[in-house]
């Protein structure tokens, strides 16, 4: 179970490692079991990395999202 300061700093961790990456999303903290998580944004339309359940004992969440794209006629 991985607390969420270990959560906060992995996130700051990948985010810095793939925010130039155009599969890459986003990343957030999300309630895993008794602990927490962090969660992988991707684009769908992306081929992007693969991730391992765990790193550094805090559990992944990879989730497949839509394009983000600026909404019109507003």
């Amino acid at each position: 179970m991985a607390t969420i300061d270990e959560a906060r700093a992995l996130k700051l961790k990948l985010i810095e490692k793939h925010k130039d990456e155009a599969w890459f999303a986003g990343a957030g903290i999300e309630p895993h079991n008794e602990g927490y998580a962090v969660r992988i944004n991707r684009n769908r339309s992306q081929i992007g990395a693969h991730f391992p359940d765990t790193i550094d004992d805090v559990p992944i969440v990879v989730v497949a999202i839509g394009d983000i794209r600026a909404l019109s006629g507003r």
